[in-house]
């Protein structure tokens, strides 16, 4: 399933959790979500495509991506990040 939120001037995201198990793209760009911690605490085992450009994000939560097992592209251009590490971007062994 594709889920386009582009530019709803979102600010936080909340999803029900039996919803985001048919996620395959989720295309969040040009909001105003400031973290992903919502992200890191939900489980996406489809997801395989994660836009999120153009936020206000400033720091990626550790692990926030470890339940997300199929993810293979995020995009977090134009966003507020100075530093991403490894302990971040864990499970993520084929990144584009």
């Amino acid at each position: 399933m594709y889920v386009d939120l582009q530019f709803f001037e979102l600010f936080s995201v909340v999803l029900p959790s039996f919803f985001v198990l048919y996620f395959v793209v989720l295309d969040l760009s040009g909001n105003n979500i400031t973290n992903l911690d919502w992200f890191a605490q939900s489980v996406f085992p489809e997801l395989r495509v994660f836009n999120i450009p153009d936020n206000q994000i400033a720091v990626l939560p550790d692990h926030a991506f470890i339940t997300s097992p199929e993810i293979y592209l995020v995009d977090l251009s134009n966003n507020l990040l100075t530093n991403i590490t490894s302990r971040q971007m864990d499970n993520m062994t084929s990144v584009k």
